[in-house]
């Protein structure tokens, strides 16, 4: 350890009124202060300088701290601090801080069994004032974050984390601020991260929200999405949305997907799909409120009854564990909105057999259909099939557990 340490202090009082204590006004200052410790990097730079004093009253009320600079700095990261603080009891605070850390600074001190070999950097800018209440519970995590603003931004971090799973070039930029309208506002630009592990490759990637409520209470707070976008390759997902009240959610979301599906088949588990191809693309509608004690009964009504939906498919050819099954281009234009799907048109091969529909509707398909109502379901449809194979599909006939022996049989085109 070394540097200077200078302290200049005024003490006044009269040592008989026993119940006042004397007033001491000081001015700390550190000047190039190193320290070195076992748990954390090498401190090159320490510098303060403050004004202390403990005001006139013996609870404190007024005593205060003034930080006109506090600066550390290690070898390639540093934190600059100035603000103030007045009283003890309900402390009135507003101070601003800046940081840039370097992670590989902090690589040695961190556990292997969280993370390894940490390369990156984060700097931020915090800011908060406020009075703290005396009320020390769950609602000063509230009070803090109505009070305090955090601009972060994340460069370029990569580590391999406790499960060996690696995650690179992790790079984003995240605003946090309170508003007048007791919301707090969030605003995520320019993610991207990178993971072969998990087949992921996001950038572009956004996020504009605001959130009403209490942290204290998250099961009745409020998320307006203003506007996302997740970008992963070439496939998207971005819209806008609204969900209140998680206890028994209330939500309204816009979302247009495209999909290039070779890029999100990592994600699909070897046993449901081998491998798939082609390019899906919708654009949905959705609103409603959901119980979560059942959600599976609900989907139905919410799909047919409060969601829209304009789907196109584009050359789309699936490979199924089970090598008789086999899907290949598949084009579709299909919409549902109030119970009505409209095929435009729909096209493909399944094991061979060529099929085709143009210009179909289906009306009251949920009603008449699956709710077994007394309405009129409305079907009209043109379907081509091509040449069919019996032996393509007598795999999947089976009685008393033995395969049906049936001869090759072909229907032509007309």
């Amino acid at each position: 350890m070394g540097g200077i340490i200078d302290i200049t202090a005024k003490i006044a009082g009269q040592y008989a009124e026993s119940d006042l204590l004397p007033t001491v006004d000081a001015n700390v200052d550190f000047k190039n202060l190193r320290i070195q410790t076992v748990d954390y990097p090498q401190i090159d730079t320490f510098n303060l300088k403050s004004h202390i004093n403990t005001g006139g009253k013996s609870d404190f009320s007024e005593a205060s701290i003034h930080i006109a600079n506090a600066e550390i700095r290690s070898a390639k990261s540093n934190i600059q601090l100035t603000g103030n603080v007045v009283g003890i009891e309900n402390p009135k605070y507003n101070f601003r801080s800046n940081l840039n850390i370097n992670l590989a600074e902090f690589d040695s001190f961190i556990p292997d069994s969280l993370a390894r070999n940490l390369e990156g950097n984060i700097r931020a800018i915090i800011g908060a004032s406020g009075t703290l209440p005396k009320d020390r519970s769950d609602s000063l995590v509230d009070y803090l974050m109505d009070n305090t603003s955090i601009s972060l931004q994340i460069n370029e971090v990569s580590a391999i984390l406790s499960d060996s799973l690696k995650v690179e070039h992790f790079s984003t930029l995240i605003n946090y601020s309170p508003q007048d309208t007791n919301e707090k506002e969030i605003q995520i630009d320019k993610l991207k991260l990178k993971s072969e592990a998990l087949g992921v490759n996001l950038h572009n990637t956004s996020l504009s929200a605001s959130i009403s409520g209490k942290v204290s209470d998250p099961l009745h707070i409020g998320l307006k999405l203003k506007s996302f976008n997740i970008q992963n390759g070439s496939s998207r997902i971005a819209g806008n949305g609204e969900i209140n009240n998680f206890e028994t959610p209330e939500f309204h979301i816009n979302t247009s997907i495209y999909l290039k599906l070779q890029e999100v088949a990592s994600f699909i588990p070897d046993t449901l799909i081998k491998r798939m191809s082609g390019t899906v693309k919708a654009d949905i509608n959705s609103h409603g409120k959901i119980n979560i004690d059942s959600i599976a009964s609900q989907f139905l009504p919410i799909l047919f009854e409060s969601s829209s939906f304009d789907l196109k498919l584009n050359n789309i050819a699936l490979v199924f564990p089970d090598s008789m099954m086999k899907v290949n281009r598949i084009f579709a234009h299909l919409s549902l909105e109030e119970d009505l799907l409209n095929i435009d048109h729909l096209s493909g091969a399944y094991n061979g057999l060529k099929f085709k529909m143009n210009a179909s509707k289906i009306r009251n398909l949920y009603k008449a259909v699956l709710l077994n109502q007394k309405e009129e379901l409305y079907v009209y449809t043109d379907v081509e099939l091509g040449k069919l194979l019996f032996d393509d599909f007598k795999h999947l006939l089976t009685q008393n557990e033995k395969e049906i022996e049936i001869d090759t049989l072909a229907i032509n085109d007309n």
